[in-house]
Order: structure tokens, then C-alpha cells, then sequence
């Protein structure tokens, strides 16, 4: 009876594993993560869909953690939007990978992308 009631008024499908994430699905923090840098925007889900196009109901299936399928780019126009950086969980780099990772504050980083070409361009 319980399992009725969710569908029918709250559109829960128990049988759907979207609808019962736990707080630690990274859907849900991407969507915690989501809610909270459009609130410090001081903007309503519906300012966002006006500045963006994305519906309102998605914003909101996104904010709760139960995922939009969206393309990745409207995600970029909605992260643009809010102002927002989505930061991944506190996890260990992997061994392989951190040679791989240069950090901004990192003295080694050489930035070659910020040096001036020589005389003579070579």
C-alpha cells in the first residue's frame, strides 16, 4: 500500500533504483553540489531555466540526486549558469595516476602555454 502511495503521489517507483539512491551515490552529491551553488547564486530553478533553456523539472531531478539523462554540454551551460564547480569526494589519487597530475600550486608545473616564444620562433 505504502509502495502505491509513493508512485502515486510523488511519482516514486519503489523498483526504480534512481529513486532510492543513498546519500553517498555520486548523483546525489553532484546534485547536493548543483542545489547549493544555484542557491548562493541566489537563483530560483526557474531563473535557471530561463537563462539556460533546461527545464525546471530537470533541474530539479538533477538537485534531488535522481540524475537527468542531459548531454554533457547542457551540463556545462547549467554549471556556467550558477557559477558552480562540481568537485569530486575526498578520495585517494591512484598510485599510476599522480605522476599524471600536475596541480596549479604545484612549483614543478612549467606552464609552457604562458611563455613567449624565442627570437626568431624557434
Amino acid at each position: 500500500m505504502y509502495e502505491r502511495f509513493l508512485e502515486k503521489w510523488f511519482g516514486v517507483d519503489p523498483a526504480r533504483e534512481r529513486d532510492h539512491r543513498p546519500p553517498d551515490h555520486p548523483m546525489v552529491r553532484i546534485g547536493h553540489q548543483v542545489r547549493a551553488s544555484r542557491v548562493h547564486a541566489s537563483l530560483t530553478q526557474r531563473q535557471v531555466e530561463d537563462l539556460t533553456g533546461i527545464d525546471q523539472t530537470v533541474i530539479s531531478r538533477l538537485e534531488n540526486g535522481k540524475g537527468a539523462n542531459m548531454p554533457l554540454g547542457r551540463f556545462a551551460t547549467l554549471l556556467i549558469a550558477i557559477d558552480a564547480e562540481i568537485r569530486p569526494s575526498e578520495r585517494r589519487v591512484p598510485s599510476w595516476m599522480a605522476p599524471l597530475l600536475i596541480l596549479d600550486n604545484d612549483p614543478r608545473a612549467d606552464h609552457r602555454g604562458d611563455q613567449e616564444d624565442p627570437p626568431g620562433g624557434g
